[in-house]
């Protein structure tokens, strides 16, 4: 008795391969992991807009009150306000430096959110207050610098 062996191919039986399946595999887990990390990048971004959307108001009200205080030493000393909900605390530090336009103050401002998940706000105003911000000497020299600066293009543009 003679056997033969056949192949499967022969008798019509069709399968893949065991290398044909790992690549396979390893497409799908490369897929997978991209779908999952854009998955989870978009719910984060979604509950920090949530977050920031119903802080908004607050956040302007803040923001509105803390530039209105009257002392430099006031605003750069930082401080706390309660939340309207009456959950949690807004907390705020702010530095201030004086620009070359007289008057004008550049404010880098940072409040931190109640839920100290929700991260912090962080922003640069620029805000003209003639009084009670500036010094009288800073103002004084900043002035006599500019009255110089435009004599001495007044002078230059003199025929």
């Amino acid at each position: 008795m003679q056997t033969t062996i056949t192949s499967r191919y022969r008798k019509g039986i069709r399968a893949f391969t065991l290398i044909e399946v790992l690549l396979a595999m390893a497409i799908f887990s490369v897929a997978a992991v991209f779908v999952s990390q854009s998955l989870t990048n978009g719910f984060l971004a979604l509950q920090s807009q949530r977050t920031h959307t119903i802080y908004a108001g607050e956040i302007a009200l803040l923001k509105r009150f803390i530039l209105s205080l009257e002392t430099l030493e006031k605003i750069e000393e930082g401080g706390s306000r309660p939340a309207v909900d009456g959950e949690g605390r807004f907390e705020w530090k702010a530095k201030v430096e004086p620009t070359n336009v007289l008057d004008l103050f550049k404010v880098e401002l940072e409040i931190t959110l109640p839920n100290e998940k929700e991260g912090s706000v962080q922003g640069v105003h620029y805000v003209y207050k003639p009084k009670g911000w500036s010094v009288a000497e800073e103002r004084r020299a900043l002035l006599e610098e500019k009255r110089t600066h435009y004599e001495s293009i007044k002078s230059d543009a003199k025929p």
